[in-house]
């Protein structure tokens, strides 16, 4: 196992990735998103202890929801736990990094788990047979959910802002169950970490 840890080895995604959003798809030239979410409810990803990867998860009312965990030594991985400290969710960041979402997603390699389209501006995201996909919206990353003959639903959105980073999920988002994926695939894009 090579110990690849971000932590350790640490990521220049100012230099790194100048035309890229997070390093994880291409930037937009757009200022402010370009879409909108009605009826979204927000969670803040908060209490960064030197990265996103060491942050807090806080649902609408305020509340502690999900913590993520990395210790800063070579080969361990990122944890995602929920408040009872139930695992949620892990990153081995071994030789390939893979993901593991307990009941939801088995064992996966992250670069095959949030897939690069062809084209480069856009990643796909299959969970429980349903395809989604994320792509970038002005300073912001969509997910979407395919519909019908090009048409597409839009299920969450992730940026920054300046109190670390903000979740936005439509009711039907949280419907189908969506809530600790967007979070763990969010705070992979924010965290800068390349993930092909």
């Amino acid at each position: 196992m090579s110990g690849f840890n971000p932590l350790v080895q640490g990521w220049d995604t100012q230099s790194a990735y100048p035309t890229s959003l997070f390093g994880a798809l291409p930037a937009s030239n757009a200022p402010r998103p370009t879409t909108t979410i009605r009826d979204a409810m927000t969670y803040h990803i908060t209490d960064f202890r030197s990265t996103i990867l060491n942050s807090t998860v806080v649902n609408p009312q305020g509340q502690a929801q999900l913590r993520v965990i990395t210790e800063a030594r070579p080969g361990r991985p990122t944890i995602w736990t929920d408040s009872s400290r139930r695992t949620v969710a892990f990153v081995d960041w071994g030789h390939q990094p893979s993901i593991e979402i307990p009941g939801l997603l088995p064992r996966t390699p992250v670069r095959d788990w949030l897939r690069t389209s062809t084209d480069r501006k856009s990643r796909f995201m299959v969970l429980r047979g349903v395809n989604y996909f994320w792509a970038p919206d002005g300073p912001s990353i969509c997910l979407w959910m395919p519909q019908g003959t090009g048409g597409a639903q839009l299920l969450a959105r992730v940026g920054r802002i300046q109190s670390g980073a903000a979740l936005e999920m439509t009711r039907m988002a949280l419907q189908y169950g969506l809530l600790e994926a967007c979070v763990v695939a969010s705070t992979l894009f924010l965290s800068g970490v390349p993930l092909d």
